[in-house]
């Protein structure tokens, strides 16, 4: 096995579908001599887009989710990972995301 192959499903696991990999990447325009399965690849996507995606996929699991993740960054401003917020209870979620949501905004 590949050594892609192993992060990929790992990443299908975090995830919990396959559509990311079409999402995130595309093949390259250019033919490489060493190129896997005959076709490279090229990520396709910036790190906004992976945000947004995982995003859509806790509001397609939560009934309520913060409209603002908040990215944090390292002391060089390298982004480290971003936060969400989600609330699996329908009642007390409006007002978990709100305070959720405030908080977000100021990190």
């Amino acid at each position: 096995m590949i050594a892609g192959d192993i992060w990929r499903q790992r990443l299908d696991k975090v995830f919990g579908a396959t559509d990311w990999f079409d999402l995130f990447y595309k093949e390259s325009p250019q033919t490489e001599l060493f190129a896997k399965n005959g076709r490279d690849l090229e990520k396709a996507c910036v790190l906004q887009k992976i945000g947004d995606y995982y995003h859509g996929l806790l509001k397609s699991i939560f009934p309520t989710v913060a409209k603002n993740p908040a990215l944090l960054k390292n002391s060089k401003g390298s982004p480290l990972f971003q936060l969400h917020f989600a609330a699996g209870n329908e009642k007390g979620g409006k007002i978990a995301v709100k305070i959720a949501q405030h908080i977000l905004n100021g990190i």
